[in-house]
């Protein structure tokens, strides 16, 4: 198998309090919990902040840096009797790049703190980016 010659560098732009200490303590997806926590943003991205509102649903990329990288196959939840499947056909945290892809909604703003419900991300997960959701391109 060829590797790729491309070498990919991310910088958090924060990180995720939250109540969610383990792993057995997440919920399997956040919308089921309503887990409520906050994304801490660095200072230096703070503005990027301007003009997210209380209300506002967000997408939340974050790195699952508890995650294990080796995983290629697991049997969904959801969907027991396919047995195993890829681990792109599935939500699972464990995967080669275990970038998690949460969908939040705003509760407050405060300086750079955003409260938000609906993650089911663990307390000091790094925050990789944050992008509005908007339903006439995310929803097919």
């Amino acid at each position: 198998m060829k590797q790729s010659k491309y070498r990919i560098e991310i910088e958090p732009i924060g990180w995720i309090e939250s109540p969610l200490k383990t792993r057995a303590e997440a919920p399997r997806q956040g919308q089921e919990a309503k887990v409520k926590g906050k994304i801490i943003i660095y200072p230096q991205f703070k503005r990027a902040i301007k003009g997210l509102k209380v209300g506002d649903y967000i997408w939340v990329l974050c790195w699952f840096h508890l995650a294990s990288r080796t995983t290629l196959e697991v049997c969904p939840r959801l969907a027991q009797e396919r047995g195993l499947t890829g681990v792109f056909c599935s939500r699972s945290p464990d995967r080669p790049n275990p970038i998690g892809l949460e969908l939040v909604k705003i509760l407050e703003i405060e300086e750079n703190k955003i409260s938000v419900e609906g993650l089911d991300a663990l307390d000091k997960t790094p925050v990789l980016d944050i992008k509005l959701y908007f339903s006439p391109i995310d929803c097919p």
